[in-house]
């Protein structure tokens, strides 16, 4: 019930213009261990492979918002552990690209998984405040329709953005792009 009443907190901020980003400093290692970690139980309660890389980070103490950070990716990682049928296998991968922005790195993170996938149409609404796949095979999957909605502005809040590849039945590939200090 929390999480419900953060994540509809959230979009009315989003909705509003009000969401705003913290600048904390932090080092990427310990924040994706600490990531990890809270979606490890999810990942092991589905028996799921979880495959981390980790690709030419030149800059690893950054500048940033810990916390939305961390909403955003796990959102995408809580979808992937929850569309992919048991024993699948997720790929997370972070690396630091050239970055155009002085004083600023520019990470990609790209999750992968082998799960249910979605078709054309779904994609062209991913992003979208409470929509859900509407069919049998994921009517008993919990959520609101809201984290892919609240990811995607994180990101672009973060002068960033989520693109999405996909296959039905072959799985999914998000790559979301972020600015850190």
């Amino acid at each position: 019930l929390t999480l419900l009443i953060n994540d509809v907190l959230d979009m009315a901020k989003i909705e509003n213009q009000k969401l705003r980003l913290n600048k904390e400093n932090f080092v990427l290692d310990e924040f994706l261990n600490k990531m990890f970690n809270v979606v490890k139980p999810l990942i092991d309660s589905r028996k799921h492979t979880l495959i981390v890389n980790c690709e030419d980070i030149e800059h690893q103490n950054v500048k940033g918002d810990f916390v939305r950070l961390q909403q955003l990716l796990l959102n995408i990682l809580s979808n992937a552990v929850k569309y992919t049928n048991t024993g699948g296998r997720i790929e997370f991968t972070i690396k630091e690209l050239p970055s155009e922005k002085e004083g600023y790195g520019l990470y990609q993170f790209d999750v992968k998984d082998n799960g249910i996938g979605m078709d054309a149409e779904f994609l062209e609404r991913v992003f979208n405040p409470f929509e859900r796949k509407d069919s049998e095979r994921v009517g008993h999957i919990e959520g609101t329709g809201l984290g892919m909605s609240i990811a995607k502005n994180i990101a672009n809040l973060m002068e960033g953005d989520i693109m999405v590849e996909r296959e039905p039945d072959v799985g999914s590939t998000f790559t979301i792009t972020a600015y850190l200090e």
